[in-house]
């Protein structure tokens, strides 16, 4: 009996430590500065061309003749 409420007492000291450390962490981070703007180097309204026109992609696999039987005992 002894132990039992030793252990609920120790699990809400230990809960309530959490909660203190967590929104001490959490105050911390919101007096933290803004991020930086990001500099654009391009106009975002101008997009990106390419003549794709003589591209090809790569050619598909090729199936193989043996059954799934075959292939999981010829491993």
């Amino acid at each position: 009996m002894r132990q039992t409420i030793l252990g609920v007492l120790l699990g809400l000291v230990l809960a309530g430590v959490g909660m203190v450390w967590w929104q001490a962490r959490a105050t911390i981070e919101s007096a933290a500065p803004p991020p930086p703007e990001p500099e654009m180097s391009f106009d975002p309204d101008e997009l990106p061309s390419a003549d794709v026109s003589g591209m090809a992609g790569p050619t598909p696999p090729e199936v193989s003749k043996r059954t799934k039987e075959q292939m999981r005992f010829d491993r």
